[in-house]
């Protein structure tokens, strides 16, 4: 299709209503939109800086609001999803990612958390937390265990096997360390005080209910096989502005939601470690994909 043409049907497009409805509540209002055919809006910057055309920005909602997934899934054999040649290619698409310094340049310290792949079953699966109401902060969401580095930490991976063990009773003995992933801020799409690494491994088969948990810290936790995480209808995209316009991953259809942070680091290493399963497609007009300019 011509340049012209395609600006013609994007602008005709965009003109045309969104059929919402508004969820009210005391702290926020939400708005839950249908999937447009194509996606506007910029995923978590501190791992995107694609930048959103004017002529499209202007035409999102300022609302927040929940799109379906446009991203599809190979569901072919999730049992190699741990192979070695995957783990290789994690190791070197997260080595490729960069520290975004502006978002840094105001963190004072630092913090880190696990993403422990396991085996519930022998089905390739991934494990979460919920943290626990009687924590200051982050209290009932969902989490990978994790903290902020004490003293004697000598790395940042250290402080991630450390917390782990701590909240879920995994003995550093049965963690394998893939790969970490460059720091980013706690606060997802402006400046925060804490900067938070992705530590990415693998603690073997799991039996959630044989954990040992630190009620202090947790308050249950469950597990999200690959194959649920990989079908497109248990995912969505809420959108909404900050500095920039932001699109993060919300996984659902689970024992709870998996959203902010959380999500966003687990959709960056299905990407890395499974990107034949996990695909994501950012603009979508009709049967085509563009890239975002």
């Amino acid at each position: 299709m011509p340049r012209s043409s395609l600006a013609r049907e994007l602008k005709n497009f965009t003109s045309r209503p969104v059929h919402s409805f508004k969820l009210n509540s005391k702290r926020c209002t939400t708005c839950i939109t249908k999937r447009s055919p194509f996606s506007t809006a910029l995923t978590f910057p501190e791992f995107n800086h694609t930048l959103v055309p004017t002529s499209f920005s202007s035409k999102v909602q300022k609302s927040r609001s929940i799109e379906t997934s446009s991203f599809s899934a190979n569901l072919t054999n999730f049992n190699d999803a741990f192979s070695e040649t995957n783990q290789a290619r994690l190791i070197k698409q997260l080595g490729r990612m960069k520290p975004s310094k502006s978002f840094l340049a105001s963190c004072s310290e630092e913090a880190a958390v696990f993403v422990p792949f396991c085996l519930v079953n022998s089905v390739p699966s991934v494990l979460l937390t919920l943290r626990s109401s009687r924590l200051n902060s982050h209290r009932g969401e969902v989490s990978f265990p994790g903290g902020k580095r004490d003293p004697e930490d000598k790395s940042l991976v250290e402080t991630a096997i450390r917390e782990m063990e701590e909240e879920l009773g995994i003995e550093k003995s049965h963690v394998q360390v893939w790969a970490s992933m460059p720091p980013v801020p706690e606060k997802q799409g402006r400046a925060g005080k804490t900067a938070v690494t992705a530590v990415v491994g693998y603690v073997g088969e799991i039996d959630v209910n044989s954990l040992e948990l630190n009620q202090e810290e947790v308050e249950s936790v469950f597990t999200l096989s690959l194959e649920h995480l990989c079908d497109p209808v248990n995912s969505r995209y809420t959108t909404f502005k900050r500095q920039v316009l932001i699109r993060l991953p919300v996984f659902v259809n689970g024992p709870h939601k998996v959203w902010g942070l959380t999500a966003t680091i687990l959709e960056q290493v299905l990407l890395a470690l499974i990107p034949e399963m996990y695909k994501k497609q950012l603009f979508r007009f009709g049967n085509k994909t563009f890239p975002l300019l």
